[in-house]
């Protein structure tokens, strides 16, 4: 493959990357509005079920957002094997993944460590409300305790969707090696 064509290449990624960065955060931003929104009706409303209403929102948003990260991190790992390689002016992506594989950088994660929490703080938000909402309109008996309890099951499921956003960029070097791995066996 020519430079000019591995250079094109590369252009049309990065602008994919661009494309579901931009996905990402307009389906975040949709998702804390709608939840804030959702959050504020249900204030001026008596029935604590609607605190469970954003879930049916903030889940799939955040399944959706995760894979956009991990689209993101798959891109940047092909960029690095099959492009960075072979253009030496080109290597924002294996710089960027030395960076944050470099332990130095960990000031960086502690400053910034709640930044793929957004979805399971909402969440939290909303089952908390839900729960003092619900408790304050009658006795614990265990009808009550269960219609407490089984909202737990979104709140894990979104635990784990969160974990796996915060995970996706320890996953790219499993990438660069899927992608040396498919490059060594000289597939195309």
């Amino acid at each position: 493959m020519s430079e000019k064509n591995i250079i094109q290449e590369y252009c049309f990624l990065k602008e994919e990357m661009n494309q579901k960065i931009q996905l990402h955060n307009t389906l975040l931003t949709f998702t804390i509005t709608t939840s804030v929104a959702i959050l504020t009706f249900a204030l001026s409303e008596n029935n604590p079920m609607l605190y469970l209403a954003p879930l049916l929102i903030i889940i799939p948003m955040s399944m959706r957002i995760a894979y956009y990260k991990l689209s993101i991190v798959k891109i940047a790992a092909y960029i690095i094997v099959f492009i960075e390689k072979r253009i030496c002016d080109l290597k924002w992506e294996t710089r960027n993944n030395i960076l944050f594989s470099d332990k130095k950088t960990e000031i960086i994660d502690r400053v910034t460590f709640l930044k793929d929490y957004e979805c399971l703080i909402l969440s939290l938000t909303s089952y908390v409300l839900y729960i003092i909402n619900y408790v304050k309109s009658g006795e614990l008996d265990v009808f009550v305790i269960f219609n407490i309890a089984w909202p737990l099951i979104f709140i894990l499921y979104e635990f784990l969707i969160t974990i796996r956003m915060r995970l996706v960029d320890k996953k790219k070097n499993e990438w660069i090696k899927q992608w040396s791995a498919i490059k060594d066996k000289k597939v195309f």
